[in-house]
């Protein structure tokens, strides 16, 4: 899940199950709970995480927000422009993807736990063996 996250976090959106799937198989981890921790950047979220990416990116790298004036319009311009929101967008994503692997290892991991535990219970109280350890 913790890997799925992770990848969700970053501005690679065609590519975010692939990549946590290709991640998560060479890991040996859930190819599924990577895929499903993907939906962390669902259409609904995707602005925000991606608007927290690009100002942890400008922290980071120290590049100003563009200036969108028309004076000294050119093709340059809009090529360093693109770069301006690239660089620190991806730089940022990376950043706050791997600041998101522990606190989703941990939260995962005890949900998993309470919900073993608690299905063991309902498991004992109606007389069935439970097979989860």
């Amino acid at each position: 899940m913790a890997i799925g996250v992770c990848i969700g976090l970053t501005p690679t959106v065609p590519l975010h199950m692939v990549l946590a799937v290709i991640i998560a198989f060479f890991l040996k981890k859930s190819k599924l709970a990577a895929a499903l921790g993907c939906w962390v950047a669902n259409p609904f979220m995707l602005p925000f995480i991606y608007i927290l990416d690009y100002k942890v990116g400008r922290m980071i790298t120290g590049i100003q927000g563009p200036c969108l004036y028309l004076k000294g319009f050119s093709v340059s311009y809009l090529r360093d422009l693109g770069w301006d929101i690239t660089y620190p967008l991806f730089v940022g994503g990376i950043v706050v993807g791997l600041s998101s692997i522990f606190p989703c290892y941990f939260i995962t991991k005890r949900l998993v736990i309470l919900y073993r535990e608690r299905r063991r219970k309902r498991l004992e109280k109606i007389g069935l063996p439970s097979q989860t350890t």
